[in-house]
C-alpha cells in the first residue's frame, strides 16, 4: 500500500508533458479507459478490429500515427472464428502480430482480473479490447450507477497503473434522446460515461450507406476532435475530416512555412511569434503537423525541455519510402 505522502505541485509539474502520451495520436492516449458505443450492426466490432490490428502493427489508424504495442482481444460475445476472420480482413499476420485472444472461460471475477493484469504486464499489452461490455460484465441493471462504478473501477485502476488502454465495446440505446446530447444515447446509467476517460460513439449517417460519424467526448476534449466523419472503403474505415480539421489544416500550413528542415527546430512559442498565432493555436497546429508526419519533434515536452519542431522534407521522405519498397521487392 502506498504511504500517504502529498507533494507540492511544483515538484510534480515538471513530470507532466504538454499533451497526453498517445497510442493513436490525437485520438487514444496510451493510458486510458475508453468506451466504444454504437447501435447494433453499425460496425463497432469492425472498428475495434481495425484498431487492434493497427496497434499490433504500428500502422496508421484513421490517418493518424500509431504507437506499436501488443493487443489482447477479449471475446465475450462473438465466435472466435468470426473475430479472427475480421482481424485477417484488416491485414493481421497470424504468425508475427502480437495479438492475443481470450475466448474460453471469459469472466469478470477477482481472480480473472488479477490474471488479466499479470498478462498485461508480462506481455507488454498496450491495448485491451473487451467486446462487449454487457456480455463481459453481466451487470443485472446497467442503470444502477453504484454497481457500474464498483464494476468499472478495477479496470480504470488497471489501465492507469499498467499504462495501457482498455476499450469496452458497448451498445447505444434504441431510442435516442431528443435533446441533442449524443452522450445520452449510450445505454445504461450516467456512471458508464462518468467512469471512462473517453467515449467514442460510432453512428450511422442519415440515409444509410457506409458513412459514419465518430463522436468523441471525455477528459481530453482539448486534444481530440469532437467528431470525425468516416467512410468504410476498401475494407477499412477512413477519416474524411471535420470543419475543425480544415481550419487546423490552414494553421498547419502556416506553421510549416516557418519551420526549418534541419537543425534544432523551433518551440511552439517561437513559432507563435513568427506566425502571429497564439501559443495554444501554434502548439495545436504543430501537433497536427506531427500527427500528419509533415513535421517531426525532439525534446521531452516538459518544463526546461520543450518540444522543438522541424519540417519533414516530404520529397526526401517519399524517395526513402520508394527505396524501401524496391529493397523489399
Amino acid at each position: 500500500m502506498t504511504p500517504f505522502c502529498p507533494q507540492h505541485v511544483k515538484d510534480l509539474a515538471g513530470e507532466v508533458s504538454e499533451a497526453p502520451d498517445w497510442r493513436i495520436h490525437g485520438l487514444l492516449p496510451r493510458v486510458t479507459l475508453a468506451l466504444l458505443a454504437a447501435y447494433p450492426k453499425v460496425g463497432k466490432s469492425t472498428f475495434a478490429g481495425q484498431l487492434a490490428v493497427a496497434v499490433a502493427q504500428g500502422r496508421d489508424f484513421l490517418g493518424r500515427r500509431t504507437s506499436l504495442g501488443g493487443v489482447l482481444y477479449v471475446v465475450a460475445e462473438e465466435q472466435k472464428d468470426d473475430v479472427i476472420r475480421r482481424l485477417r480482413l484488416f491485414g493481421m499476420n497470424d504468425e508475427s502480430d502480437p495479438i492475443y485472444l481470450w475466448v474460453q472461460g471469459v469472466e469478470d471475477t477477482e481472480k480473472d482480473r488479477q490474471d488479466l493484469q499479470d498478462f498485461i504486464r508480462v506481455r507488454n499489452i498496450a491495448l485491451v479490447v473487451i467486446d462487449t461490455f454487457a456480455s463481459y460484465l453481466l451487470v443485472n441493471d446497467e442503470t444502477n450507477n453504484s454497481e457500474i462504478t464498483r464494476r468499472l473501477k478495477p479496470y480504470l485502476d488497471m489501465a492507469h497503473s499498467n499504462a495501457t488502454a482498455i476499450v469496452f465495446v458497448h451498445h447505444e440505446r434504441k431510442n435516442r434522446d431528443e435533446s441533442g446530447d449524443d452522450s445520452k444515447a449510450i445505454r445504461g446509467g450516467g456512471a458508464i460515461l462518468g467512469m471512462v476517460d473517453l467515449a467514442f460513439q460510432l453512428q450511422q449517417v442519415a440515409g444509410g450507406g457506409t458513412g459514419r460519424h465518430l463522436k468523441i467526448t471525455g477528459r481530453y476534449s482539448r486534444f481530440t476532435p469532437q467528431s470525425l466523419k468516416l467512410d468504410y472503403r476498401d475494407d477499412a474505415y477512413v477519416s474524411l475530416g471535420t470543419p475543425e480539421e480544415h481550419k487546423s489544416a490552414n494553421r498547419r500550413d502556416q506553421v510549416l512555412v516557418v519551420l526549418p528542415i534541419v537543425g534544432a527546430g523551433l518551440t511552439a512559442m517561437e513559432v507563435a511569434e513568427k506566425t502571429g498565432l497564439g501559443k495554444k493555436a501554434a502548439w495545436a497546429a504543430l501537433e497536427d503537423a506531427y500527427a500528419a508526419k509533415t513535421a517531426d519533434r525532439s525534446g521531452a515536452g516538459k518544463r526546461g525541455d520543450a518540444y522543438r519542431y522541424v519540417r519533414v522534407d516530404v520529397c526526401s521522405q517519399e524517395l526513402v519510402e520508394a527505396d524501401k519498397e524496391l529493397a523489399e521487392v
